[in-house]
């Protein structure tokens, strides 16, 4: 066997195991988080809850407040672990397609243009954000018309590793400004607080909201795992990629539209939670290497993993009587140190 083969099938040893171990944290972690919270809640209690909802068990059997807070718990965990994965996949796309370590939802202006065309739709009526599939289309459309003119800044000065963040910063920037004067006018007007959604918490969806972010999530997944292969091609320049017959101008406008997909839809549930994009990737290939067969499946758990972790945080600062600070805030903190390490790395290579 050769080498690049002895390499695949060891690559491909780590990513099993990988999902298996990942499985294993996140079932750990579930279980974790439904016992932290400012109510204490037992592993007792949780093990009745678990016996109700499965129907091996009345209702007599559990007290309906403790029903209801770990029903919330469950939700707030799922919604974590769903929005860390739209975000982790997003991230390994646009990287991919942009050719750049540096690419993520947050900094070319995906997630702050998603939010931009939220402010604007709830200024013309705040219900729209509360009808899922119409708030989830127009963030949809505010993070593609982000990433696009971050796309034509970058091209308009020089088409640079350095100058793709520099321009998505801009644009980031720019619709970040828009977002908080949208919000309060939004305010203004009606007396609706949206300036958590420019913070970022895994508080705001609902039990019903999963379905939807479920159904969403499985059709970003499947689209970008089609992807794959081509993206495979793409990260060795344009010419290998046309060699194997694929157009890398496609490759780039499908990726682009999955990833705005994806982060518009978190935008749209959670608000802006920054960074996961940038490391959920770089952990990823570490692990199990470049190929994006692995990478997209590997980043699923990582990314969901991430921010279950970032969340079970906020709450124990909760616990402690600070209050409950915006999962956005955490994320920034990991993210600020490991964008500044990728910077250095890269100037210095």
């Amino acid at each position: 066997m050769s080498v690049v083969g002895r390499e695949y099938k060891r690559r491909l040893r780590f990513f099993y195991l990988t999902l298996l171990f990942s499985s294993i944290l996140f079932v750990f972690t579930l279980i974790i988080s439904l016992t932290i919270g400012s109510a204490g809640i037992g592993v007792e209690w949780i093990a009745r809850w678990l016996m109700f909802r499965l129907g091996f068990a009345n209702g007599n059997s559990i007290n309906a407040n403790i029903l209801a807070i770990v029903d919330l718990r469950l939700t707030r965990t799922l919604t974590a672990f769903i929005i860390g994965v739209m975000l982790g996949v997003s991230g390994v796309i646009l990287q991919a397609c942009s050719r750049n370590p540096l690419a993520d939802p947050f900094i070319l202006g995906l997630s702050s243009g998603a939010l931009t065309f939220l402010a604007i739709a709830m200024l013309i009526s705040p219900a729209l954000v509360y009808l899922r599939p119409i708030a989830i289309t127009i963030a949809f459309i505010g993070a593609l018309a982000g990433l696009t003119l971050t796309l034509m800044l970058f091209e308009a000065t020089g088409g640079t590793s350095t100058s793709l963040i520099l321009s998505g910063i801009a644009v980031s920037t720019m619709f970040g400004g828009l977002s908080l004067i949208l919000s309060y006018i939004v305010y203004a007007k009606y007396k609706t607080h949206i300036i958590i959604y420019t913070l970022g918490s895994v508080n705001l969806a609902t039990r019903s909201d999963l379905t939807v972010m479920v159904v969403v999530l499985s059709i970003g997944i499947i689209l970008a795992l089609l992807l794959s292969k081509p993206l495979n091609a793409l990260i060795y320049g344009d010419e290998y990629a046309q060699q194997l017959g694929y157009s890398p101008r496609k490759i780039i406008r499908y990726g682009s539209i999955i990833a705005s997909f994806l982060t518009g839809t978190a935008v749209a549930f959670t608000g802006i939670i920054g960074f996961i994009g940038l490391i959920v990737p770089h952990i990823t290939r570490f692990i199990v290497g470049h190929d994006h067969r692995l990478v997209i499946p590997a980043s699923i758990f990582i990314g969901g993993l991430i921010l279950c972790y970032a969340d079970l945080i906020v709450r124990l600062v909760a616990i402690t009587g600070f209050g409950e600070i915006p999962i956005g805030a955490i994320t920034s903190i990991l993210g600020g140190p490991f964008l500044a390490y990728l910077i250095v790395r890269n100037l210095k290579a």
